[in-house]
C-alpha cells in the first residue's frame, strides 16, 4: 500500500503592486495669475487619491494631474477645480 504523504501548501505572497497613476490634463480657462495657480495646485493635491497637481510652465492654462484611480475619478478632480470658481474642462491625452 502506498503510503499518502500530506502535501505542503505553499502560500504564494504576491507582493502588492504600487497602485497605477492616470495623469489627466486639465484645461483652464480663466486667466490666473501665479498665486492664484499655486492655490489651485494646493486644493487639488490634498484630494485623497492624487498625487501631483502642477500647471505647465510653458502653457500656463493646462494642468497636469496624476491620481489613483482606485482612490478618485477624474471627474471628481475636475470639479475640486470648478468648486474653486473656476472654469476647466478635461483634455484627452
Amino acid at each position: 500500500m502506498r503510503c499518502l504523504r500530506k502535501r505542503k501548501i505553499r502560500k504564494r505572497h504576491y507582493s502588492k503592486r504600487k497602485a497605477m497613476e492616470i495623469s489627466l490634463l486639465i484645461h483652464v480657462d480663466n486667466a490666473l495669475d501665479l498665486l492664484q495657480r499655486t492655490d489651485l495646485e494646493q486644493k487639488v493635491i490634498q484630494m485623497n487619491g492624487v498625487t501631483a497637481a502642477k500647471f505647465s510652465t510653458d502653457k500656463n492654462h493646462l494642468m497636469f494631474v496624476q491620481y489613483n484611480p482606485a482612490m478618485t475619478t477624474s471627474t471628481h478632480v475636475l470639479r475640486q477645480v470648478q468648486g474653486a470658481g473656476v472654469g476647466a474642462q478635461l483634455v484627452g491625452l
